[in-house]
């Protein structure tokens, strides 16, 4: 099994225990999280689905923290901010010039 089907199962099972944990039916969940319930059931059986829509389900289920921790904030070095603005203003002045040139 490939391992972006097993990632997707194992969202699917923590979709479903956080679901009976709440004493929710599956099509409780759907109307509580504005999501079709074949959503919910393609969810939970490990088959995926949107990302908005995956958001939708975790902020019913009162877990929307649970997606911030798979986002970090990444600390940069004053000179590393510096150094990358310095980079995309060399590169929106490299695509402005190149476009003068036509």
């Amino acid at each position: 099994m490939a391992m972006n089907q097993l990632i997707l199962l194992r969202l699917g099972n923590s979709v479903r225990e956080y679901r009976l944990k709440s004493d929710l039916s599956q099509l409780a969940l759907s109307n509580r999280a504005g999501v079709s319930l074949s959503t919910i059931k393609r969810l939970e059986s490990g088959q995926g689905c949107d990302m908005v829509n995956f958001i939708n389900v975790m902020r019913a289920l009162g877990r929307l923290n649970d997606i911030e921790m798979l986002l970090p904030e990444i600390k940069l070095r004053p000179t590393e901010v510096m150094a990358l603005r310095k980079k995309e203003l060399a590169n929106k002045k490299y695509r402005a010039s190149k476009k003068h040139q036509n």
